[in-house]
């Protein structure tokens, strides 16, 4: 299941096993063993590679079944303020941390974690929440 599912997602986005070997830190003879199903990663490999492909453990595994579906560029650039093609700038240099881009048959095709991202906006907005509380303490230590 896993090889089937790791051979699938490095076809699909255009990685090779090198390059998932890079970003993993996970031997590149390790990650062949992977794909061809000679050998199963440990659970803190599976979790490395999820995350280096962006895609739930669970899905490679095969505890779940599809990933989930790709937020819209334009309504996730509308709520972070910035038009939709910086979102893509961004998606495309690895800048944002809830998705990616990937060049597919001369164009490319973007995917947002809805997870994700309602994880990187709470965390955007705690730290908004904490720097208007900071402000606001300011602003009352000068009215003294």
């Amino acid at each position: 299941m896993l090889a089937d599912k790791l051979k699938q997602i490095l076809s699909e986005r255009y990685i090779s096993q090198a390059d998932l070997s890079a970003k993993t830190g996970i031997s590149r003879a390790r990650i062949s063993m992977y794909c061809s199903g000679t050998s199963y990663p440990r659970p803190n490999a599976v979790k490395q590679i999820a995350e280096a492909l962006n895609v739930p453990a669970g899905w490679l595994t095969g505890e779940v079944k599809e990933i989930e579906p790709s937020l819209s560029v334009s309504k996730v650039a509308r709520s972070l303020g910035i038009l939709p093609q910086a979102l893509r700038e961004g998606l495309k240099k690895c800048i944002y941390p809830f998705g990616y881009a990937v060049f597919k048959n001369g164009k490319y095709k973007y995917y947002i974690s809805p997870t994700k991202f309602a994880a990187y906006q709470k965390h955007d907005l705690k730290g908004y929440e904490k720097n208007e509380r900071t402000r606001d303490i300011h602003v009352q230590k000068r009215s003294y």
